[in-house]
C-alpha cells in the first residue's frame, strides 16, 4: 500500500531533495516532475518506486518479497567526501521528516512495522557514521 501511493501521490521533495523525475516500475514509465514528460524505461515490471533527485541521489522504494516489510534504498552524490557527509546527514533528517509526516496523516503511531524499518534505518545510519569515522 505505501508503494501504491508513492507511485499514486508521487512525492515532489524530500525535505530539501527536490525530484527530477520518478521511476514508476510497475508501469515501465519515468516521469519527469518539472515537465509531466513521460518516457518508457524499458525494465521488467517490478513493484518499485524511483525518486531521482536533481542533486544525482535517490531514493528507492519497494516491498520486501519475503517479508511483510518496506526495502528502502538510498544514495547521495557529492563532490567530495565533506559533502557527501553533509548531505547523507540532510538525507537522514529528511528520512526522519518523512516519518514524522506519516505518523501525522496516519493519526497517531504507525503500525509496529514501520517503526521496525524506521529504527532499522536509523541503525544503518549510525553504522555508517560510526564505520567512517563521521557524526550526524
Amino acid at each position: 500500500a505505501v508503494v501504491d501511493s508513492l507511485k499514486t501521490n508521487p512525492v515532489k521533495e524530500f525535505d530539501i531533495y527536490k525530484v527530477a523525475s520518478i521511476r514508476d516500475y510497475s508501469k515501465n514509465l519515468k516521469t519527469d516532475a518539472q515537465t509531466g514528460a513521460v518516457s518508457e524505461i524499458g525494465s521488467p515490471l517490478t513493484n518499485c518506486v524511483y525518486y531521482e533527485l536533481v542533486t544525482g541521489s535517490f531514493i528507492c522504494v519497494r516491498p520486501s518479497g519475503t517479508e511483510p516489510k518496506l526495502k528502502i534504498y538510498y544514495s547521495v552524490k557529492a563532490n567530495n567526501k565533506s559533502d557527501a557527509e553533509d548531505a547523507l546527514a540532510k538525507m537522514q533528517a529528511a528520512v526522519e521528516k518523512g516519518f514524522k509526516q506519516a505518523e501525522e496523516a496516519w493519526g497517531g503511531s504507525l503500525p509496529s512495522i514501520c517503526g521496525d524499518t524506521h529504527a532499522a534505518i536509523g541503525k544503518l545510519f549510525d553504522d555508517f557514521y560510526a564505520k567512517n569515522g563521521a557524526t550526524a
